[in-house]
């Protein structure tokens, strides 16, 4: 296995589902992303405290990942008001430094205790517009993070960590600009 240098920037969750279907400002926002600076995964499960634990399919919303890259580019490419939202107004639980997540989709990859599998591409959604700004959808696709099973649980604290995985990759892809 290789080992990557990686930063666990932000982890969040949410209590609840803000946008299932929810196209109404009176509607949208019910459950903020709450930040931590640690989290327990649970293997088959999801992250506690997380609004897709125990969600029941195998459709890869155990976790989502974000390349802090990629919001990096969007603040540049995306004009917003000040002061601008953290990474976590994206909805995704975990945004890293330092990996190209999409090397990793169909792959097993380690951080810290915990294994994972790489599921498919977590593709943004019109919610990106309204919590960012709007362009925010349109440059996030193709871009919008990893969702990944959680095969092997344990816990993640943000910071300097290591991810061990039989991908080669070059992390610089990871900080390529938004079209």
């Amino acid at each position: 296995m290789r080992q990557y240098p990686i930063e666990i920037v932000t982890i969040a969750v949410a209590a609840g589902y803000s946008y299932r279907g929810k196209h109404t400002d009176a509607e949208r926002g019910q459950f903020a992303m709450r930040t931590l600076t640690s989290a327990e995964f649970v293997a088959g499960r999801g992250i506690v405290g997380d609004r897709y634990l125990d969600h029941g399919d195998d459709d890869g919303r155990q976790i989502s990942f974000l390349a802090m890259e990629v919001y990096e580019a969007l603040q540049q490419a995306v004009a917003h008001p000040n002061p601008r939202p953290g990474p976590e107004v994206l909805r995704r639980n975990v945004i890293v430094r330092g990996v190209d997540l999409r090397a990793l989709i169909d792959q097993e990859f380690l951080i810290g205790d915990c294994v994972f599998h790489g599921v498919e591409h977590c593709s943004p959604c019109w919610a990106m517009d309204r919590e960012y700004a709007p362009g925010a959808l349109k440059a996030l696709v193709g871009r919008g993070g990893l969702r990944a099973r959680i095969t092997r649980g344990g816990s993640l604290r943000i910071g300097p960590n290591t991810l061990r995985t039989s991908v080669v990759f070059d992390a610089a892809d990871a900080a390529a600009p938004l079209r």
